[in-house]
């Protein structure tokens, strides 16, 4: 049967969302590339972490939440746009490592940038003389011999070199990463400003959250997460061409639901068209 979007209910896009999270989860499990590559399997260990920041929004949204008691039920905005942030900055670390470098050596050195800094902050929050303190120790050095021997950070000058090994800032900042990934400025910028004013406590977002509190007639809950769903859409399109899966993996309506969200992300089809052919040439 052919998509028609009208015979899905707002409240039942999480179903479908579920299960191309559950039948690329599957895929991802066995998967050549998952298996045999230390880096494509923490893509996948990446993913399989949006999915559950996915399903508790979904929850949060849809079951409510309970007083320990069980005597309120409530509509937890502040922590539905908290999570919908962490998991729009999980999205857009993964376009940064996995689909947007130019090349083999630039995705390595992002990576391996990645885990090097990840690294440095758990060897900071073990003890001294410990077991897993020199373990850690040991993989900051193996990953700054493999950094250094990329092209891309012989590139560097010297000062820039530096301040990549000793500094947390090893990336840019999620705005201008989206703005590469070719999001418009309402799904980029914008939402991500939303969304910061519930994770920062901001006035604007108390003052929301109070009115919210106080009635929620005036709330739309099945527009929430409509930026999920956009984020989610375009996740799955980029875990589809990473991993060179095919589409036809997923039913009518699945396939339906995911084009009506690619299209209000305002990201064009010769974007989508680059980015495949970007990973396929540069990147395989």
């Amino acid at each position: 049967m052919a998509y028609d979007g009208d015979r899905v209910e707002n409240n039942e896009i999480q179903y479908l969302f579920n299960s191309m999270f559950g039948k690329l989860m599957k895929v991802l499990e066995n998967h050549n590339l998952v298996v045999n590559d230390d880096m494509m399997g923490w893509g996948a260990v990446m993913f399989q972490k949006y999915t559950i920041q996915f399903f508790t929004a979904m929850m949060l949204t849809y079951e409510r939440t309970m007083s320990p008691l069980q005597q309120g039920e409530y509509l937890d905005i502040v922590s539905i746009n908290t999570i919908n942030r962490a998991a729009f900055e999980t999205f857009l670390l993964f376009e940064y490592i996995y689909t947007l470098p130019r090349s083999k050596d630039e995705r390595n050195f992002r990576f391996w940038l990645y885990q090097f800094h990840g690294y440095k902050d758990c060897q900071q929050l073990s003890e001294v003389g410990t077991e897993e303190h020199d373990k850690f120790k040991e993989q900051i050095n193996v990953l700054r011999r493999k950094i250094r021997a990329t092209n891309s950070f012989r590139e560097l000058t010297k000062i820039q070199q530096d301040k990549l090994l000793t500094m947390g800032e090893w990336k840019p900042n999620w705005n201008d990463i989206a703005k590469e990934v070719k999001l418009s400025k309402h799904n980029s910028s914008d939402s991500y400003k939303m969304m910061s004013w519930f994770v920062h406590n901001s006035f604007a977002a108390l003052r929301a959250t109070n009115q919210y509190y106080q009635s929620l007639k005036g709330y739309d809950v099945d527009a929430t997460n409509c930026h999920l769903y956009i984020i989610s859409s375009l996740y799955v399109q980029s875990i589809l061409i990473v991993y060179g899966i095919q589409i036809d993996l997923f039913s009518e309506d699945e396939l339906g639901i995911m084009g009506e969200f690619l299209l209000l992300s305002g990201k064009s089809h010769e974007d989508i068209t680059a980015d495949l052919k970007r990973v396929n040439e540069n990147l395989r």
